[in-house]
């Protein structure tokens, strides 16, 4: 059990984040695409779907820009972060000294 605990899973720990950022990635998307398919009647997916019946394209950018945006936070502000500081903790920053 040591091993696993002191060994194994902090080796893994950086793979194990990037995991966790791809699914994250997946899970957005199909949220997105549920609340298309679903007719939700509150939410990114509805806002996109409405503007695609009405045809209003300048809705349909909007919400595009919007879903982009809040992916892009997400990736930078948390995942790379928290990559990053997994990055450092086991010393795996390739930095030129």
């Amino acid at each position: 059990m040591a091993l696993f605990r002191f060994v194994m899973i902090p080796a893994a720990t950086p793979s194990l984040i990037s995991g966790i950022t791809q699914a994250w990635s997946f899970a957005w998307h199909a949220l997105i695409g549920a609340e298309i398919l679903m007719a939700a009647s509150l939410g990114l997916g509805h806002i996109l779907d409405v503007g695609r019946e009405f045809q209003l394209m300048d809705q349909i950018i909007a919400s595009m820009i919007t879903i982009f945006a809040i992916g892009l936070v997400f990736d930078r502000l948390v995942f790379s972060k928290l990559a990053n500081r997994i990055r450092e903790r086991w010393g795996l920053n390739q930095s030129n000294e």
